[in-house]
């Protein structure tokens, strides 16, 4: 999913266990779109965004300092602390605010050298007290010693995955030719995706509200012939009138109802694009996971 996602230019900025949905058969969508934002993923310096994204538990370093120039590796950082929650049945950071967020950062993962340390954070007050946890905590155990019952390379990619430097941190591709994944890479296909246009996002009002007409016409084609101002479905007198000629508020809600709750679950996972880039079409979060009020 992040392989294609990213081949479109686009971060999804919100990963977390609660935004991936998982059907009967075991299918995966990824959901809630309501940060992604496009970016040029070969120019991280040109991608200067807001940091205030991604539920606290699952935010990278990178962001926690503050940096407002990222890349697709943040996304990457969720999926290592998803597969590591995955491993340990329990989250890996589940820190109470920022501060004890980056503290249980730096005493699980360590930190690179204070030279490497300074490219990749900003702040030099932030780097002086990351240095600070760093000397006063042990050097961190390896993962294998965390998670003893981790199948065999499970570790590795964890620890690729959880790589403080984002530049070394490695990417969706690499990552689905990782040997632990060797078994999927081989069954299934990923898909690239082209570029995703979000153009809409400096549209004015007007182009704003048609986008979103669009949008809604083209799951309630019924409305779109109907009449200018939507009818109040809980009222027995409202009527309507289908493409095919059928009227009533029966035939209403049976032009707007799902054929079954797989497809239900599709769309939501999918979500409209211009809905999920704006945040209009967000799924239900779950609590408990660090959420909090996100920047946009």
């Amino acid at each position: 999913g992040m392989y294609a996602c990213h081949s479109a230019h686009v971060l999804h900025r919100d990963l977390k266990p609660s935004n991936l949905l998982v059907n009967k058969d075991c299918t995966l969508r990824i959901g809630d779109f309501g940060l992604a934002r496009g970016v040029d993923a070969a120019a991280t310096e040109a991608n200067t965004l807001t940091e205030y994204v991604v539920t606290r538990w699952y935010r990278a370093p990178e962001l926690l300092v503050g940096n407002e120039a990222y890349g697709p590796a943040i996304d990457l950082w969720s999926v290592g602390c998803i597969l590591a929650e995955m491993l340990g049945r329990q989250p890996l950071f589940p820190g109470r605010d920022v501060l004890s967020q980056l503290r249980l950062i730096v005493q699980v993962v360590g930190v690179p050298e204070p030279q490497a340390l300074r490219t990749v954070v900003r702040n030099e007050k932030a780097v002086d007290f990351i240095l600070q946890i760093a000397r006063q905590a042990p050097p961190p155990p390896p993962l294998s010693e965390r998670f003893p019952n981790a199948p065999a390379g499970a570790c590795d990619l964890l620890s690729r995955l959880l790589e403080f430097d984002p530049s070394k941190r490695i990417s969706a591709a690499d990552a689905l030719l990782h040997p632990f994944l060797k078994p999927l890479h081989d069954l299934n296909t990923e898909p690239t995706a082209e570029k995703f246009d979000f153009s809409f996002e400096s549209a004015s009002d007007a182009e704003l509200k048609g986008l979103l007409e669009a949008e809604c016409c083209r799951f309630h084609p019924a409305g779109a012939a109907g009449q200018a101002d939507p009818p109040d479905l809980t009222d027995p007198a409202s009527t309507v009138t289908s493409p095919q000629g059928a009227t009533g508020v029966a035939a209403a809600r049976a032009a707007s109802a799902l054929t079954s709750p797989d497809e239900g679950m599709a769309d939501s996972a999918v979500v409209m694009p211009c809905f999920s880039a704006m945040g209009v079409g967000q799924l239900g979060r779950i609590g408990g996971d660090g959420a909090e009020p996100r920047g946009v």
